[in-house]
């Protein structure tokens, strides 16, 4: 069977599920309401546009992750692979939110 059809994923406005024959794993987005206007790394300053808005524009977002380990596939000698996978997975995103990466 080739990849693209052993696969498949689903995207939504701040939803992503991703599917396997051995994990679904998704991915929600969930922002803030809440927006800061202060330079970063200065403890409050605010600097303004010449136009008159916020220069710097920092929101909050929650990224909550599930997944769902399909337990017809516990025992294949595959689960591993597809554990280890998940785990990097949740480890960049977490890198590429936080401003990490590289």
């Amino acid at each position: 069977m080739a990849a693209s059809a052993r696969y498949h994923g689903q995207a939504g406005r701040g939803l992503l599920t991703l599917a396997n024959p051995y994990v679904t794993t998704t991915i929600e987005i969930q922002g803030s309401p809440s927006i800061m206007y202060v330079k970063p790394g200065t403890g409050g300053e605010t600097p303004q546009m010449p136009t008159g808005g916020g220069r710097f524009e920092t929101r909050v977002y929650v990224l909550e992750i599930t997944t769902e380990f399909h337990s017809l596939r516990a025992q294949s000698r595959q689960i591993e692979r597809y554990r280890r996978w998940h785990q990097a997975l949740v480890t960049e995103l977490h890198k590429w939110f936080e401003g990490r990466t590289g």
